[in-house]
């Protein structure tokens, strides 16, 4: 593997790899990247039964809420 010379970047790009490189450490490195059974996550469907998604949620919205968007 080729070394890298990091210094040859602005002081602001080297602190973002630095960060990056922190960040990648951490997720492959917390449980060896496998997901476990956490104590204290949420089970799935705690809200089933609490709310109905209504039959138009995919139609298209009005005109005057999209415009709202591009303002």
């Amino acid at each position: 593997m080729k070394s890298l010379n990091l210094e040859i970047l602005p002081p602001v790009a080297q602190k973002e790899l630095k960060d990056f490189y922190d960040f990648l450490v951490s997720k492959y490195t917390r449980n060896s990247g496998k997901k476990s059974g956490k104590k204290g996550t949420r089970p799935h469907g705690l809200a089933k039964g609490e709310f109905v998604v209504p039959d138009n949620f995919n139609d298209p919205l009005p005109d005057d809420v999209l415009n709202q968007f591009y303002k």
